[in-house]
């Protein structure tokens, strides 16, 4: 693009440093742009998206210029690309319903692309990675809860955490016979990433995009989302969940969306216990804000597995399992490779 700013007086700076920095410019056709440049640790942001502006048009921002050399790319400020009303009086429950049903098609878009998705930069969270790296995972929550001083909360017992990598295990069985495909997941569902117009939203910043199973950026989405009125949170949240289902009913039948939904409490705070993956094999001893997070994450997984649903789920699940290996031994077949996890 060729056009310039207004004045320079006029340039709004949102950060600096040496992750990313974030620039808004009113430009002399009236319209505003951003600027992002990241550092060396965020370097795969620029060409994810890209991408996502290739494969998600209108679901993310459109990637106006890029600047190979600074690591840095243009996009439409999405406020000023559309003649928008007042946002502050569409209900908050109204932007949810918006932002399941946009992200619902940026997914069914992704689905089958995992592999240039993770090219350009996305983090394999698929369940394979998720299964193979779980020992090490677990190992960093006992690792984190073993180094707890504070008294504030209960330490989760190395017992209980072995129990939950095996709650885990059953977890990773009971999605990858659901088979949904992989998707683009969005790591950070703040309000801060979500844009809303009168009937449409976009997501921004995809500094952490993942591929993985797609209803985790649903929970996430709800959790971090909260609606106005918290008395009706249940009913937004249910009315939420069938929305979203709806436009992913041609991924698995009703029974399969539903012992899925169960799993994703659980599977959305591994997510965002894993993310990028590179820590889990580094100890913690020397890295409290780690330790930290590990904790509390792990404490979220641990109340998610005592929620009713997903405890029937896998009680269900386990009892059909053993069917299954009876009819199996019946035949002379061996009993193991049908028990779960």
């Amino acid at each position: 693009m060729r056009q310039k700013v207004t004045s320079k007086l006029d340039i709004q700076q949102y950060n600096a440093g040496r992750a990313f920095t974030l620039l808004r410019f009113s430009m002399a056709d009236g319209r505003r742009v951003w600027l992002k440049a990241t550092g060396q640790s965020n370097a795969h942001e620029l060409p994810i998206s890209c991408l996502l502006a290739k494969l998600c048009s209108g679901f993310v921002p459109e990637v106006l210029g890029i600047h190979a050399g600074w690591n840095a790319w243009l996009m439409a400020d999405m406020e000023t690309s559309l003649s928008t009303p007042v946002l502050e009086s569409i209900p908050w429950e109204r932007k949810l319903e918006h932002a399941v049903d946009a992200l619902s098609a940026l997914q069914l878009r992704t689905m089958g692309r995992e592999a240039e998705l993770i090219a350009a930069g996305a983090f394999d969270q698929r369940i394979a990675r998720l299964r193979a790296d779980s020992r090490a995972m677990f190992e960093r929550i006992e690792e984190a809860m073993a180094l707890q001083t504070s008294m504030k909360a209960d330490r989760i017992s190395g017992a209980r955490v072995r129990m939950l990598r095996s709650i885990f295990n059953q977890i990773c069985n009971l999605v990858e016979e659901f088979n949904m495909p992989p998707a683009l997941i969005h790591g950070d569902m703040s309000a801060d990433n979500l844009a809303f117009a009168s009937d449409h939203c976009w997501f921004l910043d995809w500094c952490e995009a993942y591929i993985g199973c797609p209803f985790v950026t649903l929970e996430h989405l709800l959790l971090l989302n909260q609606p106005g009125d918290k008395a009706n949170k249940a009913a937004t949240d249910e009315a939420l969940i069938a929305r979203y289902c709806s436009a992913m009913s041609g991924r698995g039948t009703e029974h399969q969306q539903k012992r899925a939904l169960a799993c994703m409490p659980f599977l959305a705070a591994t997510s965002a216990l894993y993310g990028r993956g590179e820590w889990i094999g580094r100890l913690l001893e020397k890295d409290a804000r780690r330790q930290r997070y590990v904790r509390t994450l792990a404490r979220h997984m641990d109340r998610a597995a005592q929620t009713a649903a997903l405890v029937e789920t896998i009680r269900a699940h386990s009892s059909a399992a053993i069917s299954k290996s009876q009819f199996a031994s019946c035949r002379g077949e061996p009993i193991d490779a049908a028990l779960p996890g």
